[in-house]
């Protein structure tokens, strides 16, 4: 198993970040390795539904399901269901002023096949890929 954290501060209000990030569809927009994410059952943002997420691994496209766990007054939980591996993403969200939020985010990974052997050793990687996601998911919540 893998897990790690990472957390930026947005300059943008509370609701308006929880609102983005309760959209998987969102996924696409800032995280480099997420081609396209679609509604597959349930309701757009609310817990229980499920998403196909298009993932580009290694240069191949790779077909997942996820479903959007918990959705509460500041947490949102996504979990894998199907797809090259298990996996858990944890948004935390914090208001420290009136148009900053803080964003606490927690991976764990849980590798299987080729992956479970080179996981590990690409543990530091995939924390910084993370990030630098992170990084653009804070421009676009700050431009928009």
């Amino acid at each position: 198993m893998i897990d790690f954290e990472n957390e930026i501060n947005v300059n943008q209000e509370f609701e308006h970040v929880f609102d983005y990030l309760a959209n998987p569809e969102n996924l696409s927009v800032w995280n480099y390795a997420v081609d396209k994410v679609t509604l597959q059952s349930g309701y757009r943002a609310q817990e229980g539904s499920k998403y196909t997420v298009l993932r580009n691994m290694l240069g191949q496209v790779v077909d997942e399901l996820i479903e959007l766990k918990q959705v509460s007054h500041n947490k949102i939980f996504l979990q894998s269901i199907e797809g090259p591996f298990e996996y858990r993403i944890e948004y935390e969200l914090q208001k420290l002023k009136e148009n900053q939020t803080r964003i606490r985010n927690k991976m764990i990974l849980k590798p299987a096949g080729f992956f479970r052997f080179f996981g590990h050793l690409a543990k530091n990687q995939i924390k910084n890929e993370v990030s630098n996601n992170l990084s653009v998911l804070k421009k676009v919540l700050e431009y928009r």
